[in-house]
């Protein structure tokens, strides 16, 4: 390949990139309108340096991407949003709407008049931060997201689209958990999560996540209703899904 060829073809692949950013961002603004819920997200973040690191990450632009890809949309039951600060507690008491601490730590928000849950918790207070020791930057906590489908976060601060696994795995076909900092304690809700990923996604489980999923035998169902009813899924939606894989 000639030089000025090469330089070409880096130029489409770096426009096309842009391109492919560009369309995740502005996917997520138009997820989190069509949610309603952007009005009220946007005025608790007010309460912040604007130049505060802010992610949303897992489900919503997981299904933006797939959006991306298939033309199809999908409505998350919930959005999830990391942000690396330590005053999220004064923050939370100032919104209005339902609000609970969860048991990793964060807050379950449903703000006034929206049907659709914020979880929304402090970078440093991510499970696998804490768990491994690790420097509480967007880096660490994509490099603990245990399914490659999930690994993504969309950054609203800057407009940044952090993309580690996910559209290698829409393109790759196959869901795999290859976290690099596994949590012992989580292992059997990765599971589920990734059992309705591929539900939702169309995409393969892996041999690996088969497998597991297969040896946990009957405690594995039980336990994926229960993990699934915290995202906002009915027992049936999770039936439908663990039936899908066997057959």
């Amino acid at each position: 390949m000639s030089g000025r060829l090469g330089q070409e073809v880096a130029l489409l692949g770096h426009l096309n990139e842009e391109r492919v950013t560009s369309q995740t961002f502005e996917g997520t603004l138009a997820a989190l309108r069509r949610l309603g819920i952007d009005h009220a997200l946007f005025k608790l973040l007010s309460g912040l340096p604007s130049t505060t690191p802010t992610y949303i990450v897992g489900g919503l632009p997981r299904d933006v991407v797939f959006s991306n890809f298939t033309g199809m949309v999908h409505s998350p039951k919930d959005v999830d949003i990391v942000i690396d600060t330590d005053v999220l507690e004064p923050l939370m008491q100032r919104v209005t709407g339902a609000v609970s601490r969860t048991p990793l730590g964060g807050f379950k928000w449903t703000p006034l008049g929206s049907d659709i849950s914020i979880d929304i918790w402090q970078l440093r207070d991510t499970v696998w931060i804490k768990a491994y020791g690790l420097q509480p930057t967007i880096e660490s906590f994509l490099a603990g997201v245990d399914l490659n489908v999930d690994r993504i976060a969309v950054g609203l601060h800057d407009q940044s689209v952090n993309d580690v696994d996910c559209r290698r795995a829409f393109l790759g076909g196959t869901i795999h958990r290859d976290g690099l900092h596994p949590v012992d304690s989580l292992r059997m809700d990765e599971y589920a999560r990734a059992l309705m990923a591929s539900h939702k996604t169309h995409l393969r489980l892996s041999n690996e996540c088969l497998s597991e999923i297969s040896r946990m035998g009957n405690s594995f169902y039980p336990r994926a209703v229960k993990r699934l009813s915290f995202d906002g899924y009915l027992e049936s939606q999770v039936k439908e899904a663990f039936d899908r894989i066997q057959t």
